[in-house]
């Protein structure tokens, strides 16, 4: 024996009466069984791993990348790209339902969100820029609104004048009929300029019992006839204090070498003028 295993097989053969005796290495049959087994074992592991793809696919695509485009679709809606979108449509099952049912919900509460905040920054816009008594326009929007014009004129050659009128022998209502009457009368004559004066001009409360008044593309003589009408309809209102009241004004037309201040000082100078030539009277 040269001590390699060998495998023996005998059978009896009756005709002749002999023993066969067959005899083969032992690796000789063990290789092939071995051989077989391993390729039983790779292809066992390779289908495995080809399922485990398969599923790994589906899942994926079932509820893996619903999930990542989801998380895409509301960052971009958080951020307020309102024109964010994707070809990538949800899968038809339970996770695609709910994705869909998320997406319209955060989009539902930005919208809700946008318009809430739309609403209180037209409040506080409001607040920022009108008188809150008379309702009308404060004195840093008129300033605003003074500045537009003034840069309109200025670049096309356009036309402009302004009024400054306040309420004559005021400090005498307050003092005989209360604040409270004082603050009356002001909203009255407020709501009363906005009535009289045309469509296109604006006004707003300057200061205390003060009012002025922007009246685009119209020269001196316009505005001292605006002015005069305005003068006109207070003394003739029935004020709910029970009294007569008047307004004196002053008015000054835009002039290319005239700044926004020159020219309400001026409009200023011609009030008081009207003061000293006994009020309710315009000055221009």
């Amino acid at each position: 024996m040269n001590g390699v295993d060998k495998l023996a097989y005998y059978s009896w053969i009756d005709k002749i009466g002999w023993i066969v005796v067959t005899e083969v290495e032992k690796r000789e049959i063990v290789r092939p069984i071995i051989l077989q087994i391993s390729i039983s074992i790779l292809l066992i592991g390779l289908i495995a791993v080809l399922i485990a793809w398969a599923l790994s696919t589906s899942l994926s695509k079932r509820f893996i990348v619903p999930l990542i485009e989801l998380k895409k679709r509301v960052n971009a809606i958080i951020a307020g790209d309102c024109k964010y979108g994707s070809a990538y449509e949800y899968p038809n099952n339970e996770i695609g339902a709910i994705a869909t049912y998320i997406e319209k919900l955060a989009e539902n509460e930005l919208y809700d969100r946008n318009i809430e905040l739309q609403n209180i920054n037209k409040k506080l816009e409001l607040l920022s820029t009108t008188d809150q008594l008379t309702k009308l326009l404060n004195r840093h929007k008129m300033n605003s609104e003074l500045e537009k014009e003034w840069k309109r004129a200025t670049r096309y050659g356009n036309i402009f004048s302004i009024i400054i009128f306040d309420i004559d022998w005021f400090k005498k209502i307050n003092d005989t009929y209360g604040h409270q009457a004082g603050d009356s009368v002001l909203y009255e004559i407020a709501g009363l300029a906005k009535k009289t004066l045309r469509s296109t001009d604006i006004i707003g409360r300057w200061g205390g019992e003060e009012f002025l008044v922007l009246c685009p593309e119209i020269d001196s003589n316009e505005a001292k006839a605006l002015a005069c009408k305005l003068c006109s309809a207070v003394e003739n209102y029935r004020f709910t204090v029970n009294t007569t009241v008047t307004i004196s004004a002053g008015l000054c037309e835009f002039g290319e070498q005239k700044s926004i201040e020159s020219i309400i000082k001026s409009a200023d100078e011609k009030l008081y003028e009207a003061k000293r030539q006994g009020r309710n009277t315009v000055v221009g």
